[in-house]
C-alpha cells in the first residue's frame, strides 16, 4: 500500500488506493493517527488514505489497513492472442469501448523471443464463448494455463532482474514497444490504463539501456520508475516531476525535520 503499485487486476476493480477504506499510521513525531473506517459509507479522513498510498514511506509509516473486499469470479481463465498489430490494435479498441464484457484485464505483451500480443483475464465461460464470436479470422487464440490467485494478481521477480515501473498514453503503447529501446525488456503493459512493467536480466542490460527506456517513455508523455536495480547502479528512481514544489511542501507538513526515508521523495531526483 505504501508503494501504491496496482496490479493488472486495476482493469477491472480500479486501483490499490480505491480498495482503502481506513488507515491507522505513525507519525514522524511518534504520534499514532487514524482516517477512514470500517464500512463504505460516511469515511472520513478519504484524502488523508489517498495521500499515504504511494508515499513510499516518507510521510508516516502505515500500522493497520481496512480494505474493501469481492468475490473472486469463478472459471477464470487467462487467454492469449496474436496476430498482425493492426488487428490487435482494432480488437482492442472494440474490446474497450463497444463491448459489454466485464473482463478481470486486458494487457500488451512483448518479450525476447516473444512477438506482441495481448492477453485477457476472463471471468467466466461465457465470456470466453463471447470473445471467440468478435475475434476475426486472422487473429489466434490460445488458453494459458488454469490460473490461480497469485498468478493472476502478481508477476514474478528474480533478485536479480531489473523492475521498472511504466506510465504511457494507452493510444501509444504499440509504438513505444516498436521502439528499438524496448527490445530486449519482457513488457507488460495495460491495454486501457497504460501502466505496467518491464523486467530484464541485470547481465546484459546496462543502466543506459534504462535511461534510454525512461527517455523514450518521456518523449511519449509518460513516466518510468526504477523498482529494482542493482546495488551499484546510480539511477535515480524517480525524475523530477512538475508538482515537486507541492510534494516537498507536504513532506514538510508530515515530516518537518525530514526523519523519514532520507533521500527517497516520489516525484523528486534525489532528495
Amino acid at each position: 500500500m505504501a508503494r501504491g503499485l496496482s496490479g493488472r487486476l486495476r482493469h477491472r476493480y480500479r486501483d490499490l488506493r480505491d480498495q482503502l477504506l481506513g488507515i491507522s499510521l505513525l507519525r514522524s513525531d511518534g504520534t499514532t493517527a487514524k482516517a477512514g473506517g470500517k464500512v463504505v459509507k460516511n469515511v472520513a479522513g478519504y484524502d488523508l488514505m489517498r495521500l499515504f498510498c504511494g508515499s513510499w514511506g516518507s510521510l508516516g509509516l502505515i500500522s493497520e489497513l481496512t480494505l474493501r473486499t469481492m468475490p473472486l469470479p469463478k472459471g477464470r481463465q487467462i487467454v492469449q492472442l496474436k496476430g498482425a498489430l493492426e488487428d490487435l490494435q482494432q480488437l482492442r479498441q472494440q474490446l474497450l469501448l463497444h463491448s459489454s464484457m466485464a473482463l478481470e484485464f486486458i494487457e500488451w505483451r512483448q518479450g525476447p523471443g516473444v512477438a506482441t500480443c495481448l492477453q485477457l483475464g476472463l471471468c467466466n465461460l461465457a465470456q470466453e464463448q463471447q470473445l471467440q464470436l468478435q475475434l476475426m479470422p486472422n487473429i489466434q487464440l490460445e488458453k494459458l494455463p488454469q490460473p490461480t490467485t497469485s498468478t493472476t494478481t502478481s508477476t514474478t521477480v528474480e533478485a536479480n532482474q531489473w523492475l521498472l515501473r511504466l506510465g504511457l498514453e494507452p493510444v501509444r503503447i504499440v509504438e513505444f514497444m516498436q521502439d528499438p529501446v524496448a527490445q530486449g525488456w519482457q513488457l507488460q503493459l495495460g491495454a486501457a490504463s497504460g501502466l505496467g512493467l518491464a523486467q530484464a536480466a541485470f547481465e546484459g542490460m546496462a543502466p543506459y539501456r534504462v535511461e534510454a527506456l525512461r527517455r523514450a517513455c518521456e518523449r511519449r508523455s509518460g513516466y518510468l520508475t526504477v523498482l529494482q536495480s542493482p546495488n551499484n547502479s546510480r539511477l535515480d528512481a524517480w525524475v523530477d516531476v512538475k508538482a515537486k514544489p507541492l510534494i516537498e511542501a507536504v513532506k514538510k507538513q508530515f515530516d518537518p525535520l525530514n526523519q523519514l526515508c532520507r533521500g527517497r521523495l516520489p516525484g523528486v531526483a534525489s532528495c
